[in-house]
């Protein structure tokens, strides 16, 4: 009975939590159609996802030092490799960030770090409980990454969160963002790092329709 309980508190509380994503996300919509409104929101970008890093946070389950310090790696191995990124031009292609991620150290926003973060953690939850093999699992979840990817870059470099030097998004972004992601994959695995999340997929695929709309808006 109060397995049951707690199954439904949850359950209810999922739900407020989708609903105050869709206000967010909807909002955004909202406020980038608006010229004068699209300024306020390109600020707010940076707490956005610290926002929903830490919604996240309050609907995982269990918590654990393991799970924890996996994804510090991948923050830190996420910015790091950014970092190397912007500086060489040899990882992804050569570009800048621009203002709207917030504040950089190097060159380099510091919340870049904690999208990675993000993204490997939704989507790593969403195959997690597939009954495949876990390299498999990491492969998929690498694939979802990619087409966030995928949507996302054209909008992003509208919204001014990074430029591309020669104005075109290079091919070497896709596959080293790929390969970045099947090994932050392949580490979660291998950590053997086990929770719930009933509100990542939520989250998710709020965030790729939130770019996907932004790209048939821009196009």
């Amino acid at each position: 009975m109060r397995s049951n309980n707690k199954h439904r508190a949850l359950h209810k509380y999922t739900v407020y939590a989708v609903i105050l994503l869709v206000a967010i996300y909807g909002g955004g919509l909202v406020s980038l159609s608006q010229p004068d409104l699209r300024p306020v929101f390109m600020r707010l970008v940076p707490y956005n996802l610290l926002v929903s890093a830490a919604l996240l946070a309050l609907f995982n389950r269990p918590y654990s030092k393991k799970l924890l310090l996996t994804l510090l790696e991948v923050m830190v191995a996420g910015y790091a490799l950014e970092l190397a990124g912007v500086k060489t031009g040899i990882i992804f292609g050569e570009y800048v960030y621009g203002k709207t991620l917030g504040w950089k150290l190097w060159e380099v926003p510091v919340i870049i770090g904690v999208n990675w973060a993000l993204l490997v953690y939704m989507t790593y939850s969403i195959f997690r409980p597939v009954h495949i093999h876990w390299v498999l699992k990491s492969l998929a979840g690498a694939l979802l990454m990619l087409v966030y990817d995928f949507v996302m870059e054209p909008v992003a470099v509208e919204l001014h969160f990074w430029k591309w030097n020669d104005g075109e998004i290079p091919v070497l972004n896709y596959v080293a963002w790929g390969a970045a992601a099947f090994g932050f994959h392949l580490l979660l695995h291998v950590r053997r790092t086990h929770f719930t999340n009933p509100l990542a997929p939520y989250l998710f695929f709020m965030q790729l329709l939130f770019f996907l709309i932004l790209n048939v808006t821009y196009a």
